[in-house]
């Protein structure tokens, strides 16, 4: 049943079961009218033996009435030849009779021709020249038990004719049966095609044309629809995912290129000011730092702290911002991030992180810039840090399969509100007090390059899993 079920709701599946039930239309036809044909055919034979039979019958009445009138040898012998006829008839016959008349008309009909011929017998052993009493009882004896005979030999023959009538009536409604049946397995394919093939995808032609039209919206699925158009609404749906996805990503990289020409335009032009800022603080601490106040020193101490900070991000701005040529070479993935782990630990220790490390030694080696994708991971882990002030656990995982290296990063830290998933890869975007919100920037462009992607997942107050999925054995784009 549950395979039926399953055949049925497939476009394949109801085609096969439609032809299947229009086969088996065919070959039933086809068997019927062969058993009736022959059952016709076998009739017309036994209808021919019946005439032979009820011939002999009416040749036996009639040397009946020729003895009767003149009892003649002649005519009771011939009497006899025929009942010999009849009697091997009837044994050779015998199932097909029985079928007819039924086993008591059968015995009824052996038992009166015995009958008969014990009273054909007898009656030609009397004085038949002689008028009695007992011999006209014979004779009127003899006379009904032929009439019997005539009447059982003319029902076995109308009884055949009557089955023949029948078989050749149904045979020729056969073909009837046949095209009604063909008719309502077109119907079926018919209504198969139109309304459960040709609609679907109408509905699906039409919500193509929304894609065309830069409408990405996930295409709900029709009701109770087939299995193949299932297939086909989830394949576009998925379609459309990833269109979206390469739209957000083409939009991001187009953002942060337009950013990165601005930024290294403005880095530039407040990179001098601040340099003459600083050394102008520096000069006037060393020529009057004697005789200022300490108030006054940390005023201008001050001044140099902070010229310092803003030089440090018009440095990051000068990092993000600058075009950077990789220097591609074989990577093993382990490797690196072992090596940041090391560099990383004594600010995992501070801050109270436990990390996990599930990084097995099979990787397989990859192309890339091993200096670019050791920031990517130190931005990562500092990132998580920042993100569990309390401490918490910290989880780094990778697996590969034919074709990509997948790599996890998982935090138990506050989490991203989802309003702010969608722009943490966004230059200067950031949630924290103090950052210039280019770590993840940066990141993001640096696996773009590689012909990777980044994905995050969140939840408040739960933590954090960044993926980063790169390519195995694969050309990094140069910039």
């Amino acid at each position: 049943m549950f395979k039926l079920t399953w055949w049925w709701r497939s476009v394949r599946g109801r085609i096969a079961i439609v032809f299947g039930t229009y086969s088996l239309l065919m070959i039933l036809a086809g068997l019927v009218n062969y058993c009736h044909v022959n059952k016709i055919t076998q009739n017309f034979i036994f209808l021919e033996k019946c005439d032979s039979f009820l011939n002999d019958i009416l040749e036996i009445r009639r040397y009946e009435k020729n003895f009767l009138l003149y009892y003649e040898d002649k005519s009771y012998k011939s009497a006899l030849y025929y009942l010999q006829k009849v009697r091997r008839f009837l044994k050779k016959n015998k199932d097909q009779i029985r079928y007819f008349i039924g086993e008591k008309t059968y015995q009824k009909l052996a038992n009166k021709i015995d009958e008969y011929q014990k009273t054909f017998e007898e009656l030609f052993q009397k004085n038949r020249r002689v008028s009695s009493f007992a011999q006209m009882t014979l004779e009127n004896r003899l006379r009904e038990l032929g009439h019997t005979l005539v009447d059982i030999a003319s029902t076995i023959d109308k009884r055949v004719k009557i089955n023949i009538k029948t078989a050749l009536f149904t045979s020729r409604n056969v073909p009837i049966f046949f095209t009604i049946g063909t008719l309502v397995c077109l119907g079926l394919l018919i209504y198969i095609t139109v309304h459960r093939i040709i609609g679907p995808l109408t509905y699906i032609q039409d919500s193509t044309e929304q894609i065309i039209k830069g409408n990405y919206q996930i295409f709900p699925k029709p009701k109770d629809p087939l299995e193949e158009i299932s297939n086909l609404i989830d394949a576009l749906n998925k379609m459309i995912q990833e269109l979206e996805l390469r739209k957000e990503q083409l939009i991001q990289s187009r953002k942060m290129a337009s950013l990165g020409t601005f930024t290294a335009g403005i880095a530039h032009e407040i990179n001098n000011p601040l340099n003459n800022i600083y050394l102008t603080a520096e000069a006037f601490l060393e020529e009057f730092g004697g005789s200022l106040t300490s108030g006054q020193k940390e005023y201008v101490i001050d001044i140099l702290n902070q010229v310092q900070r803003a030089s440090d991000i018009v440095a990051n701005l000068l990092d993000f911002s600058r075009t950077k040529r990789y220097k591609i070479g074989q990577v093993n993935i382990g490797e690196i991030i072992n090596n940041v782990v090391k560099i990383c630990q004594n600010v995992l220790k501070i801050n109270n992180v436990k990390l996990k490390l599930n990084i097995p030694s099979s990787l397989p080696i990859i192309e890339g810039d091993p200096s670019s994708l050791r920031q990517v991971f130190i931005n990562l882990i500092e990132n998580a840090v920042q993100a569990m002030p309390n401490g918490g656990r910290l989880e780094i995982s990778a697996e590969a399969d034919n074709s990509q290296l997948k790599i996890k990063v998982t935090d138990t830290g506050i989490g991203i509100p989802k309003t702010n998933l969608n722009r943490i890869f966004e230059p200067f975007f950031t949630t924290k007090g103090k950052g210039t919100g280019l770590g993840l920037a940066v990141t993001y462009g640096i696996i773009e390059k590689h012909g990777g992607k980044i994905k995050v997942e969140s939840e408040v107050k739960k933590g954090t899993t960044f993926t980063i999925i790169l390519p195995i054995k694969k050309d990094v784009k140069q910039s």
